[in-house]
């Protein structure tokens, strides 16, 4: 095993620089593949502070860069979101002489589409015939990726339909995002579409996938799609996290059914999930909406014995209520409760 494979292995700066220094205090000389691993070593990590500062330590070592060297700054640079930088290096590499790869360009097209900019990302993935080379599959979803990033579905979409007719799958990044884009504006229907395509290509949705979804449906106040969604997830090997119960709660919340949301971060506790302020928030939201100022108020007590701590947030549907009940002593209970724990009553008006 090479030194070079060792440091591609590595999941860390340190490590790859450790094994680097064992490299020195073994009297070898290091050549333009161990340099290019430690580039790629930051790549991976998204320092491109760090990948340019080997790539300079190569020079002074005599050694001359090579595609290989470029592409890995490149993709440093894209991992950072800095697609300035990527594009200097990338001019700097063509004034060497040197020729792109495939490899090259979808980091340089990636470094525009993790920005969102999907107007220069667009214009780098029509560039790529100028360079004697075809789009691949990761030319393709990178831009479809940054399509969907910017709201651009009818492009997105238009993208997908491309791939298919070259025979090209888009992976399940493109998909996510395609969900994630007809989520955000309110079309379930398509979303849902998107996901029964991504079934049809035997791959398996992510926590990231249903996430999403079963977000959508709680902000629709589709409470029994965002319960099947969570249900299915389970089903299918994906764990439900934090993010997936808070959208639950918040559907059962949305939904007024208090009962339900309280229900789900038990769910949570058994599980050894730890709720945040904004699960708690939900539950007692939807007390409120029941006008159930008892219950809401007794979970937001809950929360100082779960060490959850309340935000202004937590307040404001009690302080509604008590507002709309017009219990002026629970009112100034809570104000001197928020002020004990220094949350600005100021933020309510």
């Amino acid at each position: 095993v090479s030194y070079a494979s060792l440091i591609l292995t590595c999941e860390t700066a340190r490590w790859a620089e450790q094994w680097f220094q064992t490299l020195i205090r073994s009297k070898i000389k290091p050549n333009l593949r161990v340099f290019n691993a430690l580039v790629s070593s930051c790549a991976k990590l998204g320092d491109d502070f760090r990948a340019e500062c080997w790539l300079q330590r190569a020079c002074m070592a005599g050694l001359i860069l090579d595609v290989s060297s470029y592409s890995a700054l490149i993709s440093a640079c894209a991992r950072a979101g800095n697609p300035s930088s990527a594009t200097k290096w990338f001019k700097r590499m063509l004034r060497q002489n040197l020729k792109p790869t495939i490899v090259t360009l979808n980091a340089l097209i990636d470094a525009f589409a993790k920005c969102g900019l999907a107007k220069q990302a667009e214009q780098w993935f029509f560039a790529i015939p100028r360079y004697q080379l075809h789009p691949d599959r990761t030319s393709y979803c990178t831009v479809l990726n940054a399509y969907a990033k910017s709201g651009k579905i009818a492009s997105a979409e238009a993208m997908a339909r491309n791939m298919q007719d070259k025979d090209l799958i888009p992976d399940l990044v493109a998909y996510n995002a395609l969900i994630a884009c007809c989520a955000q504006r309110g079309d379930i229907l398509k979303a849902e579409a998107w996901m029964t395509k991504l079934g049809l290509q035997m791959q398996q949705p992510d926590s990231i996938t249903y996430n999403t979804l079963i977000h959508a449906c709680a902000r629709a106040r589709r409470l029994n799609d965002a319960k099947r969604y969570l249900k299915e997830m389970k089903s299918n090997a994906c764990v439900p996290d934090t993010i997936s119960y808070n959208s639950v709660i918040d559907a059962c919340a949305k939904s007024e059914d208090p009962d339900s949301a309280q229900q789900f971060l038990k769910t949570m506790a058994r599980h050894c999930l730890q709720p945040s302020a904004s699960s708690y928030n939900a539950v007692i939201g939807a007390y409120c909406r029941r006008h159930n100022v008892a219950a809401a108020t007794a979970w937001l007590d809950r929360m100082d014995l779960e060490s959850v701590k309340p935000d202004v947030a937590s307040f404001i549907p009690i302080l509604a209520e008590l507002t709309h009940i017009n219990d002026e002593r629970e009112i100034a209970s809570m104000f001197q409760r928020m002020s004990r724990m220094r949350l600005a009553p100021s933020l309510l008006r």
